[in-house]
């Protein structure tokens, strides 16, 4: 336990992300921890975009620009759906010719 007669640190000292990242849109504060995992990228999409949440409001952003990442969500999410898309149009055709006997 520390000494009660000393003032309080500041906000974040002790963190060890405590100003590693660009400070939050929304409150200005620069503690943020690293997302590991998202609804809408997984384990990847989060280390892609260095997507960070906020310790003092919650809210999640790029780490690295300061920037929401809802652009760079919407581009992932459709880059990834047409991955997805396009392996299973190349399979199912595939399979289709491969499993002809005519």
């Amino acid at each position: 336990m520390g000494d009660p007669y000393q003032p309080p640190g500041a906000p974040g000292e002790g963190r060890p992300n405590a100003g590693r990242y660009a400070p939050c849109p929304s409150c200005k504060v620069s503690d943020a921890e690293p997302m590991s995992f998202t609804w809408w990228g997984g384990v990847i999409g989060p280390k892609l975009l260095t997507h960070v949440k906020c310790q003092g409001c919650g809210t999640a952003y790029n780490g690295a620009t300061g920037h929401l990442n809802t652009v760079g969500i919407v581009v992932y999410s459709l880059v990834a759906l047409g991955l997805v898309l396009g392996i299973c149009l190349v399979g199912g055709v595939g399979a289709f010719f491969f499993s002809y006997r005519g």
